[in-house]
């Protein structure tokens, strides 16, 4: 989009944001935010389109929900522009609490950058923000009161889709509807205290750890089951879930750093999402870890009715391995981040971290750069800046047509009113 008096203050206004000491940014966002939306972009709730997959009235698709964990306003900018330049609807951008955490952009941050990107690349219409693995650590009222006020704080960012994480709460032993049941319960309290919030908002829920054992029919209904019995079927009810079929977070990564292919079970996927959709309602089921899978791999999701894959560790990978990144840079960030530290996504393959090469540690390491880095990454000279938009715009560009959303921007936008 050409520059205008409005993009440049987009532009200016992103850089200030993202480099404002914390007790500022709060107003910033919101100020931010208030520009995107006089330019015509607004925060909304995916739910006509996930009701029109589970209903069959449109064609079979699969809505990229990425994870930008730094940079949010360029990288988001370049997966705009992938968008508009394929027709591509609709797209989904998601951050988890822990990463607004380690990334240092709290949710109001994330949220107005992505709506600034929007509106400075043209886009007019609902922008879908969603926060990821809400998570309910254990089984307690604390635990349970924290994922209530990050659920609060997500809502007040504008995001319409919140995704509840209480996988941690499935035993490993036993008959499914007891090693389900507590995760269950804990969903469906949050969900409920969503829709208290408002309920066009579209909850998820998790039946168990990804990166671990396969889920199950079996496992899905009990959880599905579990979750109705406190919720209803109503307008309030569960509107996705998230399964385990083959992926895992930050993918396959050998020791030199290349990224190994994961066996993800398209048969298994294809059963739990027509049970999902035909037994519960459901658009079909929700993918994690799927970023580093390859193209034909994505392509292969839609007729799967994986109706949702959540993309984070590949747009990370796209971005900091551009070869326009300062070398400097990367070295300054691999001795900083070169000893263990919290992982981006935890799971039960935690116990594999003792082995790891020096290439594996800096890859499962790196989203810390993001906040450690932060002003670093955000002044980099702006050719830099440029080559890692362009890298990323190809790999959402790649990502897009694989996943069947280009060209599908008219099925999208006669889901909605013509004016909000």
């Amino acid at each position: 989009m050409p520059e205008t008096p409005e993009t440049h203050r987009l532009d200016t206004d992103a850089l200030a944001l993202a480099l404002a000491p914390a007790d500022e940014r709060a107003e910033r966002a919101r100020a931010l935010r208030a520009t995107a939306e006089a330019m015509g972009v607004w925060p909304a709730s995916i739910r006509p389109v996930y009701d029109a997959l589970a209903e069959r009235r449109i064609a079979p698709l699969t809505v990229p929900a990425m994870n930008l964990r730094g940079l949010t306003y360029p990288v988001a900018r370049a997966a705009w522009r992938a968008a508009l330049k394929l027709e591509a609807a609709p797209l989904l951008f998601e951050l988890a609490p822990v990463e607004a955490t380690i990334g240092d952009q709290p949710l109001a941050e994330y949220g107005a950058m992505v709506l600034a990107a929007a509106a400075r690349e043209g886009h007019r219409g609902p922008v879908f923000l969603q926060a990821d693995h809400v998570e309910v650590a254990d089984d307690t009222p604390a635990s349970r009161e924290r994922a209530r006020a990050l659920c609060s704080e997500a809502w007040d960012a504008g995001f319409r889709q919140i995704d509840i994480d209480a996988a941690a709460l499935t035993k490993d032993e036993g008959e499914p509807e007891a090693r389900l049941a507590a995760n269950a319960a804990a969903t469906a309290e949050l969900a409920a205290f969503v829709h208290t919030l408002d309920p066009e908002v579209v909850v998820g829920g998790e039946v168990g750890e990804i990166g671990g054992a396969n889920t199950t029919v079996e496992e899905l209904r009990t959880f599905l089951d579990g979750v109705r019995a406190q919720l209803g079927s109503g307008p309030g009810r569960l509107g996705k879930v998230s399964v385990q079929t083959g992926t895992r977070h930050g993918g396959v990564v050998m020791a030199d750093g290349r990224i190994g292919v994961m066996d993800v079970d398209f048969a298994a996927a294809a059963e739990l999402a027509r049970v999902a959709t035909d037994e519960y309602g459901l658009p079909g089921i929700v993918q994690h870890g799927a970023s580093t899978l390859t193209v034909e791999q994505w392509a292969r999701l839609p007729a799967a009715g994986v109706h949702e894959v959540h993309l984070a560790a590949g747009i990370q990978n796209v971005v900091m391995d551009d070869a326009a990144m300062p070398a400097a840079l990367t070295a300054r960030m691999r001795a900083a981040l070169a000893q263990p530290m919290a992982r981006a996504e935890h799971g039960p393959d935690d116990a594999e971290r003792e082995d790891l090469s020096d290439e594996q540690l800096w890859i499962e390491n790196r989203w810390h750069a993001w906040g450690v880095f932060k002003a670093d990454l955000w002044t980099l000279p702006e050719p830099v800046l440029a080559s890692l938009g362009e890298s990323a715009q190809g790999w959402f560009e790649r990502a897009f047509a694989a996943l069947g959303i280009a060209g599908r921007v008219e099925d999208v936008a006669r889901l909605w009113p013509p004016a909000r």
